[in-house]
């Protein structure tokens, strides 16, 4: 039986939340994937998923294991500053707004109650109409890093998106316990978005021992290709900073980590995390031959409604 529905709101979100490209793993990791992508998350004027656009959304289901979505959110740069310029303070209206981001996502996804292995499997597109910073140039088209000046305003970016998961082994086929591959793969196919290619490929097992079924061991690489606007600025502020060194044209980070149920609705996760080729962006001064960087920690996290047996409301997004 086909079962369709068309569901349209409007309502205040960010498309950065996990609503496009999103998995429910993408959070059990503690550095850096979280909700969606690096790469969708920021190849875009959207703020962090902390804040939320007014926005318009449609969900069509053609079958119960099938979707189309999309919408078109307000672009608010203003919003991008540190703590979000006090957000929402006193804009709730259209008046800061500088563009649309416009995200389509056609998509299969099962789940236990249809498929002993469930998969999700999805193609999205975006398409961002604000105005932007080039990476490179300022007004005068000579390169930033070098002559200063103002950044060159640029509009309009586009890219597309695929994403796989799969639970691929189980130890008991009745069981929901099991091992889980995923990944997913993001292109910029016009514009300047300071990620060309972005990719992530990962392993989830669930209950990785019969005696410790809520436990959980995960392992995830993303890698970056960057724009190349974005390597030659940076090798620019190489120059300017007397060096001869070239900034590296890719990144690649790992997470491995081990997930603790410590008690209902408390899980601790002690993490390790290796970065090749760390891109420094976000310093001040670009500092060479930093080949690589790595960090370990351990994140707790806990649930109030688990931890004090208290009902779960669950959000359906496909």
């Amino acid at each position: 039986m086909t079962r369709n529905c068309l569901k349209c709101e409007k309502s205040a979100s960010n498309p950065k939340g996990g609503e496009f490209e999103g998995s429910e793993l993408y959070c059990q990791f503690a550095t850096f994937l979280c909700s969606s992508p690096t790469t969708f998350t920021i190849d875009g004027s959207s703020p962090s998923f902390t804040v939320s656009s007014w926005s318009a959304r449609v969900l069509i289901k053609p079958t119960a294991s099938t979707y189309i979505k999309g919408g078109i959110w307000e672009v608010e740069p203003w919003v991008r500053a540190k703590n979000h310029n006090g957000w929402p303070g006193p804009d709730w209206g259209f008046d800061k707004a500088e563009g649309e981001f416009i995200p389509v996502e056609a998509g299969y996804h099962t789940d236990f109650t249809t498929d002993k292995y469930p998969r999700a499997y999805s193609l999205g597109f975006t398409y961002d109409t604000s105005i932007y910073s080039d990476p490179l140039y300022n007004t005068e088209h000579q390169v930033y890093a070098l002559a200063g000046g103002k950044a060159q305003p640029r509009r309009g970016r586009t890219t597309v998106y695929a994403q796989a998961q799969q639970m691929i082994w189980k130890p008991d086929p009745n069981d929901t316990r099991g091992l889980i591959v995923f990944g997913s793969a993001n292109f910029l196919t016009s514009g300047d978005g300071t990620v060309r290619n972005g990719f992530v490929a990962g392993l989830f097992d669930w209950g990785p021992f019969r005696s410790r079924p809520r436990d959980y061991v995960g392992l995830v690489f993303q890698s970056y290709l960057w724009n190349r606007k974005v390597v030659h600025s940076m090798n620019a502020s190489l120059q300017d900073e007397g060096y001869r060194n070239q900034w590296n044209s890719s990144e690649t980070m790992m997470e491995l980590n081990y997930g603790l149920n410590v008690a209902p609705g408390v899980m601790a996760t002690p993490y390790f995390e290796y970065i090749w080729n760390p891109d420094q962006l976000a310093s001040s001064r670009v500092l060479p031959n930093v080949k690589y960087a790595a960090q370990v920690g351990l994140m707790v996290n806990f649930e109030i409604n688990p931890g004090l047996n208290l009902p779960e409301l669950h959000r359906y997004r496909k």
